[in-house]
């Protein structure tokens, strides 16, 4: 529950990322709706953090050196 409540205020101070958040909400809810399986929305979930998480790492090493 407080990891819930945790991640709505981290986003709602977000609005500039509300675009972002609504395509990729809707291009993970499509593949679940039409599969059946809400395993394939977790992992691309999973996909998405891990990229996100990437491109920053490199971000920050890049520009450390």
């Amino acid at each position: 529950m407080l990891e819930t409540l945790l991640f709505t205020v981290y986003h709602f101070w977000q609005p500039w990322l509300y675009p972002a958040i609504l395509a990729a909400f809707a291009a993970l809810v499509f593949p679940v709706y039409r599969t059946h399986n809400i395993y394939v929305g977790m992992w691309a979930h999973c996909l998405l953090n891990l990229s996100g998480g990437l491109a920053l790492t490199a971000l920050v090493l890049g520009g450390a050196a």
